[in-house]
């Protein structure tokens, strides 16, 4: 099914979820990816394919402001279904050998088969499987972010919560994972900065201004 990225048999937000995982990915890209479009990157032309979600997405939040509703509230409902997406996207990718990690002779080291896209690169050496660490994560965080439903003082936290925690490994799991030249902003021998590693700093900041602004508000 064209946008069904997890395979689950319907295109939802835990596709965008995945979708937005991969984002940014400007080469050797699969459908797997989230390269809908088949032109090798995972884009906005890749992503036409959900456009469906992405209109209902906007019509909700004009529905919402339409009705003085919460836009938290409903920012909250979103944050764990898109954590879901990225788990289940990533074990896709563990599963295609895509997005796969530095070698390593840590216990934890996959050897992928040489025809996939980590064994083509590493044939019969171990590799770090971040796809797992992505999906052990965003299930992590998905357990965290239900337990802070039941106590949040207000809302949008658990939405805060998300951009903070997701963001934060992003930044560490871009450290060992591999990347082609072109998805580096900052390459030298002594500092490497991906795309999504720029974008987590933003989401960041972004997240923690978002969890001091509505702490004042109290919206719960």
């Amino acid at each position: 099914m064209d946008g069904d990225f997890n395979q689950d048999g319907h295109v939802g937000i835990a596709d965008l979820g995945a979708l937005a995982d991969n984002y940014g990915k400007t080469s050797g890209a699969t459908w797997r990816d989230g390269d809908f479009n088949r032109d090798g990157k995972v884009g906005i032309a890749g992503m036409v394919l959900l456009g469906g979600v992405v209109t209902a997405t906007v019509a909700a939040i004009i529905y919402i402001r339409w009705k003085k509703l919460s836009l938290w509230k409903l920012a909250d409902v979103i944050a764990p279904a898109l954590a879901l997406g990225i788990a289940l996207g990533r074990i896709g990718c563990f599963a295609n050998g895509c997005c796969y990690g530095q070698p390593t002779d840590a216990f934890c080291g996959v050897i992928f088969p040489d025809t996939s896209p980590a064994g083509s690169h590493f044939p019969d050496t171990p590799v770090l499987p971040t796809q797992l660490f992505s999906t052990t994560w965003n299930l992590i965080l998905l357990a965290v972010m239900l337990f802070a439903e039941r106590w949040k003082k207000f809302d949008g936290f658990p939405f805060a919560l998300f951009l903070v925690g997701y963001s934060v490994f992003r930044i560490w799991v871009d450290t060992v994972r591999i990347y082609e030249p072109e998805e580096f902003i900052v390459h030298t021998e002594t500092l490497r900065i991906t795309v999504s590693q720029a974008i987590s700093a933003g989401l960041i900041v972004f997240g923690v201004a978002l969890f001091l602004v509505l702490r004042k508000k109290r919206t719960v």
